[in-house]
């Protein structure tokens, strides 16, 4: 399949790269930094084109967006309409409406509109998955996510709409279940108007299990972690560790023997999964690929995005209110 990267930032690269190992990448496209990406086509021996010519371009396949939000729709609708399978990075679109505009033109093009949501597609977060459907932990009580980092800080999102996607893409997934309301709170240092640190709540339709989500882009240690908590042990997805120690199950158990006694059966060091190491955007751009191929649904759909879209500005509306906000 042929493929062309728009947008040459630093993912955009990884992107290319990945793909080009895949043989998959045609060309390069990126006006805005025009330098950068001259020096992306040039290292990786690939034309360059302009979007234009992307369009009218029969034997272009697919055509990755890695730019900034807000141009994603216009980006990604053209795209389609000239008949392009589309992978869009993360957000797919800032606003709801545009994104169930998208969903509808790639469903009546028959063509592939997939979304970046990298940590579904590693190998660790796909043995969890296994894990929970498989019942090894039982039901899901609750999921708790911590993502941070000392990085990049971008003026105009706050640290919600640029971490959280991550944290509910994982948490929906294992879930299955649609988030009902929200709360949300949250403290901005770096910059006067966004957010660098916050904390959500989410409760799901039932109102059985819940989820509590931590975010900091001021923090000096890196943190990617999933905790899922069920009725027959836990299990702990720390990113940050080696592929030997990242996914760990733990048969932990609370018996209430009486009304003021409980008996703690505590797992210090738990089981550790056997897996596989791997790359998760290879895994990603393999999975997009075989989409366009094959004509089957991604596994990151607009849906997806959407639910998640719904989820991020209820949160942002509950920092506002200071309560609860249903979705």
């Amino acid at each position: 399949m042929n493929i062309v990267v728009v947008g040459c930032g630093d993912w955009g690269k990884n992107i290319a790269k990945t793909l080009k190992g895949l043989g998959s990448l045609y060309a390069i496209c990126d006006q805005k930094g025009f330098e950068k990406a001259v020096k992306c086509a040039e290292d990786l021996n690939v034309p360059m084109q302009d979007f234009e010519d992307v369009l009218k371009d029969s034997t272009v396949d697919g055509v990755v967006i890695s730019t900034q939000p807000h141009s994603h729709y216009d980006l990604a609708k053209r795209a389609l309409f000239a008949g392009k399978h589309i992978f869009v990075e993360k957000p797919l679109v800032p606003s709801k409406a545009e994104a169930i505009d998208l969903e509808a033109i790639a469903y009546e093009n028959g063509l592939t509109l997939m979304v970046g949501h990298l940590l579904r597609y590693h190998g660790a977060f796909e043995a969890l998955q296994t894990w929970v459907v498989e019942k090894k932990l039982g039901d899901i009580l609750h999921i708790n996510t911590s993502r941070k980092n000392l990085g990049k800080i971008y003026p105009n999102d706050s640290v919600i709409w640029d971490f959280a996607p991550h944290d509910l893409s994982m948490i929906l997934a294992l879930t299955q279940k649609k988030v009902s309301r929200v709360l949300a709170t949250s403290g901005n240092y770096a910059i006067p108007i966004q957010a660098d640190e916050a904390m959500i709540s989410l409760e799901f339709e039932g109102g059985h299990q819940k989820s509590f989500i931590t975010l900091s882009r001021l923090s000096p240690f890196k943190e990617q972690k999933i905790t899922v908590v069920g009725t027959n042990g836990m299990a702990v997805f720390d990113d940050t560790l080696p592929w030997e120690r990242k996914l760990r199950f733990f048969h932990n158990e609370i018996t209430q023997e009486s009304i003021t006694c409980f008996k703690i059966l505590h797992d210090v060091e738990g089981e550790a999964a056997v897996l596989t190491p791997s790359e998760p955007l290879k895994n990603e751009m393999t999975h997009f690929i075989a989409c366009m191929e094959n004509k089957t649904p991604p596994r990151t759909p607009a849906k997806d995005a959407i639910e998640i879209l719904d989820v991020i500005q209820a949160a942002h509306q509950s920092v506002q209110r200071g309560e609860w906000v249903g979705v």
